[in-house]
């Protein structure tokens, strides 16, 4: 990306570009003014901040899911409590 500094949102864009089948590479190229590496590049920073981003997610449902165990087991208890409090005063 030699003498142009792209915005993120240019980064996107040409993200986009390069994963949809609308523009051929030469024309991504030409439109944005940038070489094929910085067009790869571009790309492939889009690629793995996505990827990340999954990894996060799928981390984050992991937790609540582990966190809605937690509560399950925490309910079961608790009636197995108020269960055994009614027999003892015989409610």
């Amino acid at each position: 990306m030699g003498g142009t500094k792209l915005t993120d949102k240019q980064k996107m864009e040409i993200a986009l570009d390069m994963l949809g089948d609308k523009m051929s590479q030469a024309g991504i190229r030409s439109k944005w003014g940038i070489s094929s590496t910085d067009a790869c590049k571009v790309r492939d920073q889009a690629l793995e901040m996505f990827l990340k981003e999954m990894e996060r997610s799928s981390k984050d449902l992991n937790n609540l899911r582990a966190g809605v165990a937690d509560i399950k087991k925490l309910v079961r208890d608790h009636s197995l409590v108020v269960s055994y409090l009614k027999k003892k005063m015989k409610f």
